[in-house]
């Protein structure tokens, strides 16, 4: 099952590539320290809602050595006293969207594990570099009766990492979910509730801002709602889209061949 759930993320790797994103590497270095914590405190909230976006389209698991496979795009709309601010790291910026390779397998008893990551090309130069992102999430199906609606608990961890020239460091988002769906033939609905924990790390290095340099550990949280449905057009294949309400509200879109 384990070479099962590889061979299937590098099929969809391959078929991806590795994306170019065309997006701010987060310059926290040119504010005051008067203005350092509010503007990293927005970049700590918009990560939190980007990297474990997206992570459900069904509260239904797979069997025993049944996965799925695909991709997501995450996408968040920048709110208006970030984008229309007259400087700040997401000044400027109405709307961003990021993709994620995601593979899932069923275990035995009510019981899924999935797996996500991307790797992309972030930032403005002379600062652009690589940034990856790799999650795991546990899912753990607690109403899995045919004819009822599916109701399952995720559990989940996400981990930024960026180059050093970055001014954040790498970031982490711990994530609970519960998600209720109803599958049809061809169509399907879905929605969730969760909370995030956010622990984002930012290191300046010495300036005339910062004679000394800069260190420090911002944690925020976060709760989300989503909403959305699931459309089959051919077996095996699923299209979704949903709706986050969140700090950051977006829509999320998915591709996914999966084999029960």
């Amino acid at each position: 099952m384990g070479k099962r759930l590889v061979l299937v993320v590098a099929i969809c790797a391959s078929l991806l590539g590795v994306p170019e994103l065309k997006a701010q590497n987060f310059d926290l270095h040119v504010y005051t320290p008067d203005e350092l914590d509010a503007k990293a405190n927005q970049v700590a909230d918009f990560l939190g809602a980007v990297l474990p976006g997206g992570m459900y389209h069904t509260a239904k698991l797979h069997g025993i050595g049944g996965f799925d496979a695909g991709v997501r795009f995450i996408s968040v709309f920048i709110p208006s006293e970030y984008k229309d601010a007259p400087a700040g790291p997401l000044a400027g910026k109405e709307f961003l969207a990021v993709p994620m390779l995601h593979a899932s397998l069923g275990l035995p008893g009510p019981l899924e594990i999935m797996v996500r990551g991307i790797s992309v090309t972030f930032g403005d130069e002379p600062t652009r570099g690589t940034v990856q992102v790799v999650g795991a999430a546990l899912k753990w199906g607690l109403v899995q009766q045919l004819l009822l609606p599916r109701v399952t608990l995720i559990g989940a961890f996400h981990h930024l990492t960026v180059p050093e020239t970055f001014d954040i460091g790498t970031t982490d988002v711990a994530s609970v979910r519960i998600v209720v769906s109803k599958g049809l033939p061809f169509f399907g609905f879905y929605g969730g509730l969760g909370f995030d924990w956010t622990k984002m790390q930012v290191k300046l290095p010495e300036s005339d801002l910062y004679p000394l340099g800069f260190s420090a550990t911002y944690n925020r949280t976060g709760a989300n709602a989503a909403f959305g449905f699931t459309f089959s057009p051919f077996p095996f294949i699923k299209f979704n889209l949903d709706y986050s309400v969140a700090k950051f509200s977006g829509f999320n879109a998915g591709l996914t061949f999966s084999f029960r």
